[in-house]
């Protein structure tokens, strides 16, 4: 999957950014959204102009407005968040990169160490293999400014881990020789996750109309609430873009070509800076 996206976003996104300190720079303002139930679309049928399909995500235009009343829908229900990403401002035609994405080990598999077979070993030991998985969305961001609007260039990567499944694996282990006379046997047990991963991605090029916001559903799933009802969840990414002025501070400064940030943990208010890395200091030759 992560290298399809990854052709896709070559494929999308790979100019240059212009080297003037004043070239056009647009800014893009992201928000992901955890909608519980479908009733924001009949608040927002009126103002949701379709543009495409892509398998089970959908993508709309509508007007600035709609955002709060989004927002307000979403605070309304206990399973409903907002995560909001920062302002981002690229040149022209550059690459925009904003991801909130982090990574979770799981003991997938298990590692058999034993002196003999199932079932006939002395020694045994079952050891935990870990498998790497991302949880999170990664959003791609490529425009131009037109008349009409900014044409924008989207790849969306989002994976959800929405439930580990623990699995008990075990195997009895046979005494030796030695002390079979008291006819023990023992029973090792040891635990496999299996993740329950939802995967969803979208890519494309469109049209962000003035005044207007790009409203990305990745697609529609059900999970348990904590009494067990089936609850509806619609995650919803919305993209803001437009034309941004040129600071004269900015202007004079080194600038990159394309931009790219990691949103910190949701409970980590402040990145810390690293300290200062202090080197050991060498050992002076002997005179002898």
């Amino acid at each position: 999957m992560r290298t399809l996206l990854g052709l896709i976003a070559l494929s999308l996104v790979g100019a240059d950014a212009p080297s003037h300190p004043d070239a056009p720079r647009i800014t893009y303002e992201t928000r992901v959204l955890e909608m519980q139930g479908l009733a924001w679309r009949e608040s927002l049928a009126r103002e949701l102009q379709p543009v495409t399909r892509q398998g089970p995500a959908t993508i709309w235009t509508a007007p600035r407005s709609a955002l709060d009343s989004l927002k307000d829908t979403a605070r309304e229900t206990s399973a409903g968040t907002i995560l909001q990403a920062p302002k981002v401002t690229a040149f022209s035609r550059s690459v925009a990169h904003v991801t909130t994405q982090t990574r979770r080990k799981l003991a997938t598999s298990l590692v058999r160490l034993a002196d003999g077979p199932v079932g006939q070993a002395s020694a045994l030991a079952l050891a935990p293999e870990y498998e790497e998985f991302r949880d999170g969305m990664s959003i791609l961001m490529s425009g131009r400014k037109l008349d009409q609007g900014v044409l924008t260039k989207l790849v969306i990567e989002d994976t959800k881990i929405a439930a580990v499944h623990k699995v008990m694996m075990g195997e009895d282990v046979v005494p030796k020789e030695a002390s079979r006379l008291t006819e023990k046997t023992y029973h090792l047990n040891a635990t496999v996750e299996v993740p329950e991963v939802i995967q969803r991605s979208v890519a494309g090029e469109w049209l962000i109309p003035n005044d207007q916001i790009l409203i990305v559903s990745l697609g529609v799933h059900t999970e348990a609430d904590k009494e067990g009802k089936a609850v509806v969840h619609e995650r919803l990414m919305v993209l803001d873009a437009r034309s941004a002025a040129v600071d004269p501070a900015i202007s004079k400064a080194s600038l990159t070509p394309n931009f790219s940030y990691t949103l910190p943990p949701r409970d980590q208010a402040v990145v810390p800076l690293p300290g200062a890395i202090k080197m050991p200091v060498p050992v002076l030759p002997s005179r002898s």
